[in-house]
């Protein structure tokens, strides 16, 4: 299946570890490099400036609430401003720093850092959005007047509340249709497995200590989490029966299959805490199973969400090959990617594993050969599976800069990158075998 793609830029100039980056959002984006090279950074920058919808949408559907508030960019801008301390920390920026991130040709955000005296970001948005939030404010007020405040003890007015939903979906929809984006947005962060392992004491776990990407995600786990207390596909019958739109029942399936070969069994949720059950009488407590299992179990379920869903998120994977053997690595990518093909996700990934990019290149090699020979190719790689290179894109970072991560020419990843200590360990190795059977060094000093 041929999924529209979108595609949206990201420009980036001396913020963190990056001096200079311009890269294009490609429904599968991978970042790969040594440790603080700015992988993490490029990937939070762009879910922030996709999250910003969220922001913008927020803010005027608060001012729309009462009659005389008008529509003001600086407090948007303040309101931004923050939660972009909350997502990378209140560390003052180089002066010169610049972030811009264009949803298309019109519409675009920008932060930048001119004042030496300033130890914040200035967020600004084009013209062209900061137009049309204003006529949004103006429009909405002359279609959805807000209703004189009654008392709290008053009774519900039907008509005011049809009103406040035909007014909130209004906004939505000016919304994703200036900044050219109609998806969720979820960043799934590294450290996965203390949502497992702590899952009782979370609530006591200082919130103020995370960064807002692990925050999000740890309150959306919680407030699922009672959903799954019996099987997967109990849960997905059920999710059948209540709501009037879902996922393809093969992809769910799917979902279900490799995530049952991956925990080696289903997961329940029993109470706070949760188990993996392996047959009728047999289960562990998921505080107690395998680095895997926990590393990976709210991964493996965000995914059997999005697929029953059948929405096209955007998630954001740190680490998803965190502690998991080759093949289950193999398998991810593969959900991956059907789940783009079929729903449309979009996955942007930091990873340091060779598995994930040579998985991944199967899938783009068996798109390329299925060109000219479907049927054959079909036989090694299932269509489903099959990745279209102008929906891929990547890059390896360094300290040094940046350099793309898709051959141009081959359509495939550039493994060789991210394997760099694979060769490095057999120079190393040839160089002492040669040693070894030349009897080079021998007796000497003797």
């Amino acid at each position: 299946m041929s999924v529209p793609v979108s595609e949206q830029t990201l420009i980036v100039r001396n913020f963190g570890p990056i001096e200079s980056c311009e890269l294009v959002v490609k429904p599968i984006l991978c970042f790969i490099g040594p440790q603080a090279s700015g992988k993490s950074t490029l990937s939070k920058l762009i879910y922030f400036c996709r999250t910003v919808l969220g922001d913008v949408t927020e803010y005027l559907l608060k001012i729309l609430e009462g009659n005389d508030a008008r529509f003001d960019q600086e407090a948007l801008a303040k309101r931004i401003r923050a939660r972009f301390d909350a997502t990378f920390g209140p560390v003052r920026p180089h002066y010169g720093a610049r972030i811009e991130f264009r949803y298309n040709e019109d519409a675009w955000i920008v932060f930048s850092q001119n004042n030496p005296t300033s130890p914040y970001f200035d967020p600004q948005f084009s013209d062209s959005i900061i137009r049309e939030l204003s006529n949004t404010v103006d429009e909405s007020r002359e279609r959805f007047p807000a209703s004189p405040r009654t008392s709290r003890r008053a009774p519900s007015n039907i008509a005011s509340n049809q009103l406040i939903e035909q007014r909130q979906q209004y906004v939505e929809e000016q919304c994703n249709k200036l900044f050219s984006f109609r998806r969720g947005v979820f960043f799934i962060p590294a450290g996965r497995s203390l949502i497992s392992t702590l899952s009782e004491q979370l609530q006591n776990v200082d919130s103020k200590l995370l960064d807002e990407p692990m925050r999000l995600f740890i309150q959306t786990v919680n407030r699922v989490k009672s959903f799954f207390s019996s099987s997967l596909e109990d849960a997905w019958a059920r999710y059948q029966a209540i709501e009037s739109q879902v996922g393809p029942d093969s992809l769910v399936q799917e979902a279900i299959r490799v995530i049952s070969l991956i925990l080696k069994g289903s997961y329940e949720q029993e109470g706070s805490a949760g188990s993996i059950r392996f047959a009728p009488n047999e289960s562990v407590k998921i505080n107690f199973s395998s680095s895997g299992q926990q590393e990976s179990l709210w991964l493996l379920l965000w995914l059997f969400g999005t697929a029953m869903d059948g929405n096209p998120d955007h998630l954001f994977l740190e680490e998803p090959e965190a502690h998991l053997f080759p093949d289950a690595q193999r398998q991810l990518v593969e959900l991956f990617v059907r789940m783009h093909n079929e729903l449309g996700c979009q996955f942007t990934i930091t990873t340091h594993s060779p598995y994930i990019l040579s998985s991944l290149n199967n899938l783009l090699h068996a798109y390329r050969v299925g060109q000219k020979h479907p049927e054959q190719a079909a036989e090694v790689v299932a269509k489903e599976y099959w990745l279209d290179p102008s929906h891929a894109g990547g890059f390896f970072m360094t300290h040094a800069g940046m350099e793309p991560l898709l051959d141009p020419e081959l359509g495939i990843y550039k493994v060789e990158l991210i394997d760099s200590a694979s060769r490095k360990l057999a120079e190393d190795y040839d160089r002492l075998a040669s040693i070894e059977f030349s009897g080079e060094g021998n007796n000497r000093g003797a």
